[in-house]
């Protein structure tokens, strides 16, 4: 009985735990397991009583008893343990006969048949050798290997070119101005007309045909002189120039009229005229001027009596709202005193200090008996009650105690 060979499973996924026992019922040992961890191929290696696991790519397919991987993973690592096996010839189908569901009879018999590669196979494995940028220079026209490269296409000589297209130009050219000299001229091509014009007469060959008026008369819609200058006196016109007889040695025919001179005598005596249309606007802004002095000296600046009302009313309510609020610094318990109250009780104070001092000045100095020292402590005391109450009712807002 021949012996199946020995696998090699790449995953640890749920197909590769039904994969493993269908190998073992088939007749095949399962030798080693790879996972991406190695904590992943330890659990699948001891469920699935697998003596190699690891996680190395190459520790696989390096094993001696493994003849057959199978891989079972994300396809970026498919690619390159496919090429790696391909290279060793290990890769599913590269085996004799692997028909899983024959007999051992049959594998006895049966001759080995070619490996079951499929076309992509050796383009991968060659792109493995070779790596991508050989590839790229490939296709860019460089090429690394022994094959001969493409063949380039070789640069156009638009300097030729040029050259040829000129003397075609010039060629064509001179052979035009050969014909033009000998008076092989071209006839005109007609133009096209449609024939239901045929009878129809032709309005500018009535024109033509029609006597022009007389040289001497004026058409009615011309206009005149001066006519768009507006009311008033037309401007005077320059006299016309005196005609003085041609000498004897006068080419030519005509008056003999120097122009030249009298124009510029003329341009030093002919005022200074404005057009009617510049004296209107000059006049029209001089109006706006004096209306926007007026507007400046009347109106502007003033606030209008309205507003002025609103404002004192506006600032009469707040003065109003600003007395009915409580004020923050008044103690609890305590009200303020109206302002004539305390005027009043401070111009008493005043008076009652000036009659003290005046007592007090009035006291005999010699005085030592008990009765003068008692009454000079008596109005000392008062006279300091009174400056204490001075100061306390000086202040702004003055705060009394209201009764139970």
């Amino acid at each position: 009985m021949k012996m199946l060979p020995g696998v090699g499973v790449f995953g640890t996924g749920s197909s590769a735990r039904v994969l493993v026992p269908l190998l073992r019922a088939e007749g095949f040992t399962v030798e080693a397991l790879w996972g991406k961890t190695e904590e992943e191929a330890k659990q699948l290696a001891e469920e699935m009583n697998i003596t190699f696991y690891t996680s190395r790519t190459d520790d696989v397919l390096l094993h001696q008893d493994v003849d057959l991987v199978y891989i079972n993973i994300p396809p970026p690592l498919t690619r390159q343990i496919s090429v790696k096996a391909l290279a060793q010839g290990r890769l599913e189908g590269n085996t004799p006969k692997l028909d899983l569901l024959t007999s051992d009879a049959d594998l006895d018999v049966t001759p080995p048949r070619g490996p079951r590669i499929r076309p992509g196979a050796v383009e991968i494995l060659e792109r493995g050798r070779r790596g991508v940028g050989a590839m790229l220079l490939q296709l860019g026209g460089i090429s690394l290997g022994p094959e001969a490269s493409p063949k380039r296409k070789e640069p156009k000589d638009h300097e030729k070119e040029n050259l040829r297209r000129i003397k075609e130009i010039q060629k064509r050219f001179r052979e035009q101005e050969r014909s033009r000299e000998q008076g092989q001229s071209r006839p005109l091509k007609a133009l096209w007309r449609s024939p239901k014009y045929d009878k129809v007469e032709s309005r500018v060959k009535a024109q033509l045909q029609e006597p022009s008026p007389a040289s001497g008369t004026e058409p009615a819609h011309f206009l005149r002189a001066h006519s768009r200058c507006g009311p008033g006196l037309p401007p005077p016109r320059v006299p016309s120039p005196q005609l003085t007889p041609l000498g004897p040695n006068a080419k030519g025919q005509g008056l003999g009229v120097d122009f030249i001179s009298h124009n510029a005598r003329t341009a030093k005596r002919a005022p200074r005229r404005h057009s009617r249309s510049l004296q209107v606007l000059t006049q029209v802004l001089e109006q706006q001027q004096q209306a926007q002095e007026h507007y400046n000296a009347t109106q502007k600046g003033h606030v209008p009596h309205y507003l002025l009302e609103r404002r004192d009313l506006w600032r009469q309510e707040a003065e109003a709202r600003k007395h009915s609020q409580p004020d923050p610094t008044m103690p609890p318990g305590h009200t303020r005193m109206p302002e004539n109250q305390r005027l009043e009780t401070l111009s008493n104070l005043l008076q009652s200090q000036s009659q003290l001092l005046r007592e007090l000045v009035l006291l005999p100095a010699g005085a030592d008996s008990l009765r003068a020292q008692g009454h000079r402590a008596e109005l000392d005391r008062k006279l300091v009650q009174v400056e204490e109450a001075i100061k306390i009712f000086s202040r702004p807002k003055v705060f009394v105690k209201m009764d139970a």
